[in-house]
């Protein structure tokens, strides 16, 4: 049996996305299944646990949707089983236009990490949902995503955490070394990175408290910034901050998760964009022990108060962002050993074993 997963923007280790598809692939590796991974043109090198992957390194960022039809066209036809793990609708847009117009035995499992709520694209998923629910499985990183897919009419929706791959183990780093504030990631607007730069210029116009900060600024899959995040890197760089380290360049695996070593993770995220997604730097934090400084009405925000591991702000406000790190930064041990407590749920809840049982489920594997 072969699964062929699609993933267009995977084209390294860097992200999240990689992260995935090692973490599905690897947690079945005892299976007999085999899996096509059709990725980013960039991803050629790319080596996965499990022996049973043929990576095809084929997308091209500029025409990625002219190339996914002709992909999912090809698959509907030989009838082969689709998973998709990081969906969009323009999936479900490709996907509905093909079982319109040809028999497809299998279930297509599409997994979703957000949700478009404008108004015309909810009154057409729902048309698509009375004609196509049999055939296409939602799966949800969120119980708030699963039940606004539910409400459309999609027969087939189950929340399953969204799996990780082998995190490195917490490591119990010197009381020396000092704490220091992260913003991890990409430099979006949405992800809260004009918020932690104003933050910055708050702690340069001072002098009674100037924790060390590190910033991973780099850019999104297609290279470029956001009209805000660009705006903000421009103060950034000219910002007269002695305790201040920048990285603008995407980092490996195991760079990123040094970051997360002694710090405290600012995930002052966009309450709105983020109401029902999920999060996978949060969770990378929580997993290595870090705590962290986000918004309540999001997972983020949940999984903060869930462990006490951190905290969750009603409103990214100056002043309630200055109070929050001072007082996270003052009880630092307390909202690590927080953070390490939540570690310990969460890798279980996260094992990407439930998504490869979920998968056997839909595929109707032994």
């Amino acid at each position: 049996m072969i699964i062929n997963i699609i993933d267009p923007t995977c084209n390294d280790h860097t992200g999240h996305c990689y992260g995935y598809d090692e973490a599905i692939t690897k947690a079945a590796s005892a299976n007999t299944w085999q899996f096509t991974l059709w990725l980013g043109r960039k991803a050629k090198q790319l080596s996965f646990t499990n022996k049973k992957v043929n990576v095809k390194a084929h997308f091209c960022y500029k025409i990625r949707k002219l190339q996914l039809y002709w992909v999912y066209r090809k698959l509907v036809r030989d009838q082969a089983a689709i998973f998709v793990p990081t969906a969009t609708s323009i999936d479900i847009l490709l996907l509905s236009y093909l079982l319109a117009r040809h028999t497809y035995t299998r279930k297509i499992v599409l997994h979703f990490h957000q949700f478009n709520k404008k108004p015309r694209k909810i009154a057409w998923l729902k048309k698509v949902a009375k004609v196509h629910s049999e055939k296409l499985v939602v799966i949800t990183t969120t119980d708030r995503l699963a039940k606004q897919w539910a409400e459309l009419g999609f027969q087939q929706v189950e929340n399953i955490p969204c799996p990780v791959a082998t995190v490195a183990k917490i490591v119990e780093t010197p009381t020396s070394k000092p704490i220091t504030f992260l913003y991890a990631g990409a430099a979006r607007a949405g992800k809260g990175f004009l918020q932690v730069v104003n933050w910055l210029q708050q702690l340069a116009q001072q002098t009674s408290w100037q924790p060390m900060v590190h910033i991973q600024s780099s850019a999104t899959h297609s290279g470029k910034y956001d009209d805000i995040s660009q705006g903000a890197l421009k103060t950034l760089r000219q910002l007269d901050y002695p305790n201040l380290t920048q990285e603008e360049h995407s980092l490996t695996p195991q760079e990123y998760e040094l970051q997360f070593q002694r710090a405290i993770c600012l995930l002052l995220y966009d309450k709105h964009s983020y109401h029902d997604k999920f999060s996978g730097i949060c969770l990378d934090a929580l997993l290595l022990g870090a705590p962290v400084i986000t918004v309540q009405g999001t997972w983020m925000g949940d999984m903060i108060e869930r462990f006490d591991a951190g905290l969750a702000l009603s409103e990214l406000t100056a002043d309630n962002i200055w109070q929050a790190t001072q007082k996270v930064y003052v009880d630092y041990d307390y909202y690590r050993q927080q953070a390490i407590i939540a570690s310990g749920v969460l890798r279980d809840e996260h094992d990407a074993k439930h998504t490869v049982v979920a998968l056997a489920r839909y595929f109707d594997l032994r």
